[in-house]
């Protein structure tokens, strides 16, 4: 007897230790990437049996009618005062057509509830549906470091540029515009570098003098073809004239940096952030795609854009 109770005992123990091992163990299931590939995969397999057969052939097909298509051009028109090109039409078709995909396969999910919202929104709830359920998992320093050095541009610093200018305003100067330019350039070399150089040309908004920045907001001050010829000058030289979308500048680089990659452990963390998002993204994309395979898309395309103007221009 007091055997059997040794065993019973034993039992117990057995039991309540596993017991309180489960929590532990399906704690570190859960952070597992692997289970969450399952997981996800297990849903749309889910989804998918779910649904079933549809009950006519015409549940699984989407069908873009010339009409629909044509309201597109027209609503393009509208907003940029053209028609789409080729590309730019294919490309709202294309938009179009996953808009249907993911609002069908949102309403199939019941999350529509009878509230007539348009495809657009479901659409996007399927979106983030989709992006809460996809888990990248933590990509290794392998991973990082490769991603890093293969998309250099997310990542390194952006060259600068130090320097003082003197604007020629075109309106002011007339046809002497090219003259007066080279004459004060002329001037500016044989004399020292004045303190204030503004009073030697005319007036602008613009500061005369700018101090580290950047050639992408260089050209949002002066325009692209400014910002080109400046980083390519050289330096501690008055030069120009320069033009730009206000007239010509005459102008004095006093320092430059070249565009530089940081060490990997001052990025890593954005290097982190931007390969996971990347990583959902592709995610999500996969699963549209697989989504989209189990409809019969038919587009009715209307005459191409060359075409139509043709058309009306007769």
């Amino acid at each position: 007897m007091r055997s059997l109770l040794g065993e019973h005992r034993k039992s117990k123990n057995i039991v309540a230790a596993y017991l309180n091992l489960m929590p532990i163990l399906f704690k570190k299931l859960l952070r597992d990437p692997l289970f969450h590939f399952l997981a996800i995969g297990g849903m749309v397999f889910a989804l998918f049996s779910w649904l079933g057969e549809p009950e006519s052939g015409d549940s699984r097909v989407i069908r873009l009618t010339t009409g629909e298509v044509e309201a597109m051009q027209k609503f393009w028109g509208k907003t940029h005062f053209r028609l789409p090109t080729d590309a730019e039409l294919e490309g709202l078709i294309d938009h179009r057509i996953r808009e249907e995909v993911l609002s069908r396969e949102a309403l199939a999910m019941g999350m529509s509830q009878g509230d007539p919202l348009i495809r657009r929104r479901l659409a996007q709830k399927m979106e983030f549906l989709s992006e809460g359920l996809m888990d990248p998992g933590e990509p290794s320093e392998a991973d990082l470091r490769a991603y890093a050095e293969a998309n250099p541009e997310r990542f390194q610093e952006p060259a600068k540029i130090s320097f003082e200018h003197i604007y020629l305003n075109p309106e002011r100067r007339g046809k002497n515009l090219e003259r007066d330019a080279r004459a004060l350039l002329v001037s500016m070399k044989n004399s020292h570098k004045s303190k204030n150089v503004s009073p030697a040309g005319d007036p602008i908004l613009l500061n005369s003098h700018f101090a580290h920045i950047t050639p992408t907001s260089l050209a949002g001050f002066f325009g692209e073809e400014f910002a080109q010829a400046a980083m390519e000058l050289p330096l501690g030289e008055w030069q120009g004239p320069v033009r730009s979308g206000y007239g010509l500048h005459l102008v004095y680089v006093q320092e430059r940096t070249e565009a530089r990659m940081p060490e990997f452990k001052a990025i890593r963390n954005k290097v982190r952030e931007a390969l996971m998002e990347k990583r959902r993204h592709d995610a999500v994309n996969s699963l549209y795609e697989t989504l989209r395979e189990g409809y019969h898309i038919v587009v009715e395309r209307p005459m191409s854009h060359d075409s139509l103007r043709s058309s009306q221009g007769q």
